[in-house]
């Protein structure tokens, strides 16, 4: 699969794209989320699922998955953070849950092997409905 990976923390960038190359999937990396929301609006056909960050200068995952989900064909959408997001206004969540192609977040101070599971078993999901 071809994934876009939006992910300001280099560290957690790098780990999050070993393990999806060690999968064999295609891994494009944005390191700003403002840059992936404006490559998303123009070539989302390109990708089978995204995998952000929720807690981004500039673009957030929420800016993310409302620019994907703003065309024809939403695309599986995962979305991760190491901070406590969950001062996001409710209508935002709201959105994101309305979103039959959202998936539940992991957070990343979970221990790598546990997201790299949760990360794994979304895009057993993706597989199975292609």
């Amino acid at each position: 699969m071809k994934i876009l990976l939006a992910e300001d923390d280099v560290s957690i960038a790098k780990n999050i794209q070993f393990f999806l190359k060690k999968k064999e999937h295609t891994v494009v990396w944005f390191e700003s989320g403002i840059e992936a929301v404006e490559h998303l609006e123009k070539k989302q056909h390109l990708y089978d699922a995204v995998i952000t960050d929720m807690s981004m200068p500039g673009a957030c995952g929420i800016d993310l998955l409302k620019a994907v989900n703003t065309v024809s064909k939403p695309i599986p959408f995962y979305v991760h953070s190491s901070h406590d997001f969950f001062g996001y206004k409710g209508d935002e969540w709201e959105l994101a849950n309305d979103i039959p192609s959202f998936f539940p977040f992991a957070e990343v101070h979970l221990k790598p092997d546990d997201m790299f599971k949760r990360i794994g078993t979304f895009l057993d999901k993706v597989a199975e409905s292609k």
